[in-house]
């Protein structure tokens, strides 16, 4: 039977963490859930506020420098018309 583990939401809303019409963001996320799994990863703007779309165009996992906590790189891009001032991920593991 296969194990789902949640991870998250994990939020970057500061003032550098905006992101422009068109921008991208990379962000990494650690955690010993994502070793030998199946990594699922989603972002999300703010609802509500202003219209931002963004999209997971990227994601990487590494072992390095710790083969105990894993990781994973996440690259987002800002789809919308608008700049997007707070980003939600939302990172799921699913192993067999």
């Amino acid at each position: 039977m296969a194990t789902v583990i949640k991870g998250g939401p994990i939020v970057w809303n500061t003032v550098q963490d905006r992101i422009p019409p068109g921008g991208y963001k990379s962000v990494y996320v650690v955690g010993p859930s994502l070793k030998d799994a199946a990594i699922t990863v989603t972002a999300h703007g703010l609802p509500g506020i202003v219209d931002q779309r963004l999209a997971v165009v990227q994601t990487a996992t590494r072992t390095e420098p710790n083969p105990n906590a894993p990781s994973v790189d996440i690259l987002i891009q800002n789809t919308g018309p608008n700049e997007c001032p707070y980003t939600r991920v939302d990172v799921g593991s699913i192993r067999a």
